[in-house]
């Protein structure tokens, strides 16, 4: 039985209520495992450790989801209270972070670059920005950063490390419009993805490039949810990532591609790198082939480029990994 702390979704994608079950979790498969929660203060959430969370997958456009989702009051508490800020922190400040958050910066650099940017003159924004840490990466002379979060302790340390962060959105457009953006592991934790991606549109230029992520470990394919399921039957620990208090999505790349290109993002590669490109695209733009994930345009050596960058964005999907662990 569901409590009443908890709200039943739809999908995000299509808005349907049909479904099939790929997953029963109870809380302790995924509180336990988690070493950024304070354990001894779930109790203030006031639910049924007994409860069932499914996951489910969307039998009309397969998206795969959280059947449910913690009430506003909840959520806030999980962010707020249970999540441990000091080990959240420790994260940030671990090398490979570093490198991956530099990392990124550079495959944007060399996107700016491909597309037409010879010398810095712009404005980002970091959607979901949490600590800043890309911004911080990225800021310097050229580049104007701006950063949109709403969890306070976050918001709080990004502003004493010099950044300009808005808890609201309406303060944040005033900035507008972007040249670049991240939005990086946000999605997966929103009740409505498309929504935020929608705001996020309306704050960039055309052509604006950028780097999302929203990916889960085991989302993409039928075998993951069965092993998922036979760890469950036998008693061993589930991945992080499969948490239906804080994950409440999990892209397939055909469903995050899908959901991108219906706002009018145009995914590069499944690593993240993407254009925004409501309409048509100029002439003499770079057009991509999103079949093969293949960039064309009648510069030299762009193929030769974008070889390079998609080696570099594997290593930068490989480090994103190390630091989840």
């Amino acid at each position: 039985m569901k409590n009443n702390k908890l709200v039943t979704r739809n999908c995000p994608l299509c808005n349907s209520n049909e479904y099939r079950i790929l997953l029963v979790l109870k809380e302790d498969h995924f509180t336990k495992v988690n070493k950024s929660y304070i354990l001894s203060r779930i109790s203030e959430l006031n639910l049924n450790a007994d409860q069932d969370y499914p996951i489910i997958k969307c039998n009309k456009c397969q998206m795969i989801y959280s059947l449910y989702c913690l009430n506003a009051e909840n959520e806030n508490l999980v962010y707020e209270r249970i999540i441990d800020h000091d080990v959240s922190r420790r994260k940030i400040m671990a090398v490979n972070r570093r490198r991956y958050d530099v990392g990124v910066w550079i495959g944007l650099l060399d996107r700016l670059q491909v597309y037409g940017t010879e010398h810095l003159d712009i404005k980002i924004v970091d959607y979901g920005c949490g600590w800043g840490t890309l911004l911080l990466a990225a800021e310097g002379p050229g580049v104007k950063a701006f950063g949109f979060d709403v969890t306070s302790w976050k918001i709080n340390w990004a502003r004493e490390q010099g950044l300009t962060i808005f808890d609201n959105e309406e303060s944040l457009a005033q900035e507008a419009p972007f040249d670049a953006f991240y939005c990086t592991s946000v999605l997966e934790h929103l009740n409505h993805p498309r929504e935020a991606l929608q705001t996020l549109a309306k704050l960039l230029k055309h052509g604006a490039c950028g780097y999302i992520t929203a990916m889960i470990p085991f989302a993409n394919s039928s075998e993951g949810w069965t092993e998922l399921n036979k760890r469950i039957s036998s008693g061993l620990p589930l991945p992080k990532e499969i948490n239906p208090w804080e994950h409440l999505n999990y892209f397939t790349v055909d469903a995050f591609r899908r959901l991108l290109s219906e706002i009018g993002f145009q995914l590069e590669s499944e690593e993240g790198y993407c254009r925004f490109l409501p309409a048509t695209t100029q002439k003499n733009d770079i057009t991509l082939d999103v079949t093969n994930g293949k960039l064309f345009n009648n510069q030299p050596n762009t193929q030769q480029l974008l070889s390079e960058f998609k080696t570099r964005d594997l290593l930068q999907n490989l480090l994103l990994r190390l630091i989840q662990r």
